[in-house]
């Protein structure tokens, strides 16, 4: 009897301690559960935010407009299309066309401004190709025009402004492009030339020639718009981005063929052999004494130099393959410029000489230069 006794009080306590063991294991497998269901849910609105973001990167210019998001605008152009003209960035164009966008659609906007130190696409084309910008824009405005059709043939003209808009559009993740008119383009084949890319492209135009007051209220220059002449650009602008979203425009890059032939992007070589004045600062090829030369060898075609001027620089003769091609004045303000070749010149392989010049005027004190590199494309 006692035996069976302590039999049953074993096997109770077995099965208390077994039920105590599942019940152990139900808990652990409850708290796994929840903490799995958890993750899950955190996955998942994760994946849901991942994905609601890349939606909302992928929106065109419009698509943001419409919906109050962030904004990256990129400006390439010429002075005009940098504002000069008034005392203060407030009052540019583009500030104008901020303060509007946010008013009308609470739009929050980024503008980064391409520094184009010289008046031409081709100046454009190369500012851009050195200048740090973002990977993705929504929309670039496109700036030049007045100055080409006062140093540019028709057809360099288009074909660089070709070129623009495709590398715009190519590195750039397909972004809304305005292509301006500037308000003093006195020469229609150019302006027609912008209107022809622009319906190719399918990227608006805005033309500002229609509003006369721009020239009237411009600054002591007779060029660059003052204050009322910049409201008159980002009013035209405003007008034009309300047309196309009435009409629910949408941004559409198919790689179209180019309309003409088309030459390479111009890049900067700066694979420079040093006289032993030069020396490398940063980015610019320093020198302060005369005679001092850089000397470069290229396989591409030579199409100018990037100088930085200063007030200690003076003159650089250039050679290219033993002939001198130009005379650069080095001497002034501090500036990056573009210096373009008179000639033409085939693919390489070509040497290209820089040398300081011992010819300064007594009144300019500068012997030396700061060269930044030879384009070539």
């Amino acid at each position: 009897m006692d035996i069976w006794k302590k039999a049953v009080e074993y096997a109770q306590q077995r099965s208390e301690h077994f039920w105590l063991k599942c019940t152990a294991a139900a808990a652990l497998v409850l708290f796994a559960g929840l903490i799995y269901a958890g993750s899950a849910y955190q996955t998942r609105e994760a994946e849901e935010q991942l994905a609601s973001f890349q939606i909302k990167e992928n929106w065109s210019f419009y698509e943001k407009i419409a919906n109050s998001a962030q904004i990256e605008i990129l400006v390439v152009g010429d002075n005009i299309g940098g504002g000069l003209g008034v005392n203060s960035s407030d009052q540019t164009w583009y500030s104008h066309v901020q303060a509007k966008l946010r008013t009308l659609y609470n739009a929050s906007l980024d503008f980064d401004l391409n520094p184009t130190g010289a008046p031409t696409v081709l100046d454009g084309l190369v500012d851009y190709a050195m200048s740090q910008t973002k990977e993705k824009y929504d929309l670039v405005f496109v700036c030049f025009g007045y100055f080409d059709q006062e140093y540019t043939s028709m057809s360099e003209f288009s074909r660089h402004y070709e070129q623009l808009i495709r590398t715009l559009k190519e590195e750039k993740k397909n972004p809304e492009i305005y292509v301006i008119i500037e308000h003093n383009m006195y020469n229609d084949q150019y302006a027609e030339e912008i209107k022809k890319l622009s319906h190719y492209y399918d990227v608006p135009y805005v033309d500002t020639r229609g509003a006369e007051s721009v020239a009237k209220a411009a600054d002591s220059s007779e060029i660059y718009p003052d204050e009322e002449g910049q409201h008159l650009y980002s009013n035209a602008i405003i007008q034009v981005i309300e047309q196309q979203l009435r009409k629910g425009k949408t941004v559409v890059y198919e790689g179209k063929e180019p309309l003409q032939k088309l030459e390479e992007n111009p890049r900067l070589e700066t694979n420079f052999k040093m006289s032993t004045g030069f020396r490398k600062a940063g980015r610019l090829y320093m020198a302060r004494n005369t005679k001092e030369r850089l000397t470069l060898q290229t396989e591409g075609r030579p199409l100018g130099v990037i100088i930085s001027r200063s007030l200690e620089s003076g003159l650089l003769h250039v050679y290219v393959d033993g002939n001198k091609v130009m005379s650069i004045d080095c001497y002034g303000p501090e500036r990056v410029q573009n210096y373009w070749f008179p000639h033409k010149f085939e693919d390489g392989p070509h040497t290209i000489v820089l040398e300081v010049s011992d010819q300064q005027r007594v009144e300019k004190g500068g012997g030396g230069a700061d060269v930044l590199g030879i384009i070539v494309n």
